[in-house]
């Protein structure tokens, strides 16, 4: 798992007072990654921020004070309405829209992208969707989930979690679960079953909040929706309420960031063994220079042997397979960090920026400076939100 940093200066506040710094409440039902993200843009913009002491009662307590509010609204229904009633610009972080709110919320679907993605890369054929109480946003990422799954002509199954439901599956299966907890819930249905994870059985949850993998008998893959990216960019919502645009609305989803392999799921489902060992050694170390003479040297096969059987398990050959983990490393750090072209490559692997361009122009058709431009969508959007009133 690669994370790509997002560094923001941070002003220094000491010469302000408090008469110039807008005071925000931060309501209950908000992750870790979120709150960062909401004290990042806080520091940026010299706000202060009050944590109120939420207990049961706090529906009917006056607390909601200060200039604008973020909470959870659906994590604290009963707060809602108190919330909704003070008057205060308010930016909900939810898995769903809400009437009359401004809302940020995950990209469920391109959530079921990247999931059904990160499977058939590791040569999977059977596909399945996991659920035990279907939501509006979990159809979302099943449809998309599916579609790709479709689209590569692969076969999908769907899963109702319960007692023996795993039994006369396809394995190898890779499975996507509607939520953290029912990814756990079919981790112990299928090691009751007998069933190995992630050899036979690959799971993905769709959050990344730690304690879901820590609670897992096997430690839990789960797709990064990018927590801390959905505080900052409703910080920068909430900036543009507090400034005078008119409240209500749903923003462009954020996209999650990745998927964070872990046990659950760090398998290769290609049935010709030197294939996926190849791959599996290709995907340890296509940062260093390695080159496909020495991954067929590893695995013990010549390279011509090596690259007719990768290419018929995978569609790419070695010299492909190591220039597209290269090249989807280099689009995450373009997209989501601000690095120069030169530092890019030489972490994505590359001999230097020139082998970049030209890997970039081949696939692309254009260099990656062009690229950046037209995808640099996680900055972009935060920065809009900072500088510029919502018009919704």
């Amino acid at each position: 798992m690669t994370m790509v940093s997002k560094k923001r200066d941070v002003p220094d506040m000491s010469d302000l007072t408090t008469g110039f710094r807008k005071t925000v409440t931060v309501g209950p039902g908000l992750s870790v990654q979120m709150l960062r993200g909401i004290s990042d843009f806080a520091r940026e913009n010299h706000w202060l921020l009050n944590m109120a002491p939420w207990r049961k009662d706090d529906a009917s307590r006056p607390l909601w004070t200060g200039d604008g509010i973020i909470a959870s609204l659906q994590a604290r229904p009963e707060l809602s309405e108190n919330i909704r009633a003070s008057g205060l610009p308010l930016v909900n972080i939810a898995d769903q829209p809400f009437d009359g709110v401004t809302t940020i919320m995950p990209d469920h679907r391109w959530a079921g992208r990247m999931a059904a993605e990160y499977f058939l890369q590791r040569g999977y054929h059977n596909l399945a969707w996991a659920s035990s109480a279907p939501s509006r946003p979990c159809q979302e990422m099943m449809s998309a989930f599916q579609e790709v799954v479709a689209g590569a002509d692969r076969v999908f199954h769907r899963i109702d979690i319960g007692p023996n439901v795993l039994a006369g599956m396809p394995v190898p299966l890779g499975v996507l679960a509607c939520s953290d907890a029912d990814a756990v819930a079919l981790e112990n249905v299928a090691l009751e079953a007998g069933i190995s994870i992630p050899e036979e059985l690959a799971i993905i949850g769709p959050g990344n909040e730690p304690y879901w993998s820590d609670l897992a008998p096997v430690p839990l893959s789960q797709v990064d929706a990018d927590h801390q990216q959905m505080g900052y960019q409703a910080a920068g919502a909430l900036r543009g309420l507090m400034s005078g645009a008119a409240q209500g609305g749903f923003l462009p989803p954020v996209r999650p960031k990745c998927v964070c392999t872990r046990r659950s799921s760090d398998c290769v489902a290609i049935p010709h063994r030197e294939a996926a060992a190849a791959i599996t050694f290709i995907w340890k170390h296509f940062r260093d220079a390695i080159t496909p003479g020495r991954v067929a040297r590893e695995i013990g096969l010549t390279r011509q042997r090596l690259d007719a059987v990768l290419k018929q398990h995978t569609g790419r050959t070695l010299a492909g397979e190591i220039e597209h983990k290269r090249m989807e490393l280099a689009m995450a750090m373009l997209r989501d960090g601000q690095d120069k072209v030169r530092i890019i490559a030489d972490q994505c692997g590359f001999t230097n920026s020139l082998s970049l361009n030209r890997a970039f122009r081949r696939t692309l058709g254009m260099p990656p400076q062009q690229w950046r431009a037209q995808n640099f969508h996680v900055a972009a959007a935060a920065a809009e939100m900072a500088q510029t009133p919502l018009s919704i």
